[in-house]
């Protein structure tokens, strides 16, 4: 037979528990600040993921992607189909919180862009305009409508 408890050791395990709890809870709540739903039901943010740049819920897909690809002519049944794992609703959803958020979601356009450009041309070597997204549209536009000529 094994010895009898004693109350020591029941107030130690005891003790031991609480703060195991402690350290569950505390775990938790670093873990749901770590995610900050918006006022759209399918953007989210993240932390460490895309450096809490709002995406699309489910999918780690960035709204600037859906925005740029938009501005680039494609329908967002277009977009829904180059990205089987976004809904139509998904689609609708990013480019309300663009339209609702334009200068945040603008910034990190910007961002992206400056971060993929070649650097001449953001030394202004091949255009005035201080928009990449920008230049590349109206070249391909330019380049496309004289083709189709």
């Amino acid at each position: 037979m094994s010895e009898p408890i004693t109350v020591e050791q029941v107030y130690q395990e005891v003790h031991s528990l609480k703060e195991e709890v402690q350290t569950l809870r505390s775990t938790l709540q670093e873990s749901q600040r770590a995610r900050w739903s918006t006022e759209h039901p399918y953007v989210l943010r993240i932390e460490g993921v895309r450096g809490g740049e709002p995406i699309v819920r489910g999918t780690g897909l960035a709204v600037r992607t859906i925005v740029e690809r938009f501005r680039f002519g494609e329908t967002p049944e277009q977009i829904a189909a180059v990205y089987p794992v976004l809904t139509l609703a998904q689609v609708y959803a990013a480019l309300s919180y663009y339209y609702d958020h334009p200068q945040e979601i603008e910034a990190y356009i910007t961002e992206n862009e400056a971060a993929i450009m070649p650097p001449f041309l953001h030394a202004g070597g091949l255009r005035n305009d201080p928009t990449p997204a920008s230049w590349f549209h109206n070249n391909w536009l330019s380049a496309r409508s004289s083709s189709d000529s």
